[in-house]
């Protein structure tokens, strides 16, 4: 069974380093119900994490929950940018399909019996 950080390391090792993997991790634990994931508990957080580390990327390095939609516009030319409307989600953690991380962890949530997430994310 891999752990959340074995997991984000294997697949996205620029990330692995992160200052912010040990911040979101703890916020991930929290929104995911281990015994519904069992031994994919890790794998779950680790793609949660990796999805809010891309939101964030995508975002110009603001954290999680500043901006609450997909860049519909862009301009370069005294910068503006525009923002969609915000996604639905999943037992309450939003946007999960902004991100492949994210549409993972929504199969893996909606592929799991009786899978309980938080709600406020």
């Amino acid at each position: 069974m891999l752990t959340a950080e074995q997991y984000i390391a294997a697949r996205v090792p620029e990330y692995s380093g992160s200052a912010r993997v040990p911040q979101l991790l703890p916020l991930a634990e929290l929104n995911l119900f281990q015994p519904a994931f069992g031994e994919k508990y890790g794998m779950a957080c680790g793609l949660l994490v990796l999805h809010w580390l891309t939101c964030e990327a995508l975002a110009g390095g603001l954290p999680v929950g500043a901006i609450t939609g997909a860049i519909t516009g862009e301009k370069e030319g005294e910068l503006s940018r525009n923002y969609g409307s915000a996604a639905s989600s999943v037992g309450g953690i939003k946007n999960l399909e902004s991100t492949l991380f994210g549409l993972e962890l929504e199969s893996m949530i909606k592929a799991v019996p009786h899978c309980s997430v938080a709600n406020g994310l």
